[in-house]
């Protein structure tokens, strides 16, 4: 019998870690799951969009989703869980208001990954008491590495988390001695007397490439 996995995006940002769940929608074995993706309707992470054409369940949230009253998205995120009957919820990042709704649903078991545990959420006073709501019950915790657990663990860990580390999977061999650097250089036009710095991420203050830039110097 197959299962429904539900997917739950809620930031409106499409970086590696949207990549990382459209990788898992894309990727799921179909014979043993049916595939739901839940996201905000709006042009910056419309790749979500494309899944449909794989045979992914599509559901949209408001494209206010970030600015909303909590008090009116909980119950309609719970009205849609309701209609898709998810064995399964998958959240990306803490998507405080979607596991909020997820545990009011009840029926799922609670899966998140935690990408940045280091990075400071800003919440208010109500917020951070909605956030503990939300860890407090038993949660399937991914982290991407063991230096992320140890962060998380401490900055946000519950007793009922069962906690695991998945790496995103990067080919390291592909950044040793032995690659050709200078084809690297020739392809895109760069100076071979110029340093390179590789980064993953997004191109916003909050990536820290300064850090990167000041150790290169």
């Amino acid at each position: 019998m197959t299962k429904d996995i539900l997917y739950f995006q809620q930031n409106t940002t499409f970086g590696l870690t949207e990549r990382y769940i459209c990788t898992l929608a894309q990727e799921l074995d179909r014979s043993r799951f049916k595939v739901h993706v839940m996201y905000p309707d709006v042009p910056q992470i419309q790749e979500f969009a494309l899944l449909g054409d794989l045979g992914v369940k599509l559901h949209c949230l408001p494209e206010n989703v970030s600015s909303r009253n909590v008090l009116q998205l909980i119950p309609l995120i719970n009205k849609h869980l309701s209609n898709i009957k998810p064995d399964l919820i998958h959240y990306n990042d803490p998507a405080v208001v979607g596991m909020i709704a997820g545990r009011m649903y009840g029926e799922a078991g609670i899966i998140m990954t935690h990408h940045t545990p280091e990075l400071n959420r800003n919440y208010g006073w109500a917020g951070k008491m909605l956030e503990r709501f939300a860890f407090a019950g038993h949660t399937k915790v991914i982290f991407t590495s063991q230096e992320d657990c140890c962060t998380g663990m401490r900055l946000d860990g519950m007793a009922k988390w069962d906690k695991k580390v998945i790496p995103y999977g990067i080919d390291t061999s592909l950044y040793d001695d032995e690659h050709d650097k200078q084809d690297v250089y020739d392809e895109f036009g760069i100076p071979h007397d110029h340093q390179i710095i590789v980064n993953v991420a997004r191109l916003v203050p909050q990536k820290g490439h300064k850090y990167l830039i000041d150790a290169a110097k």
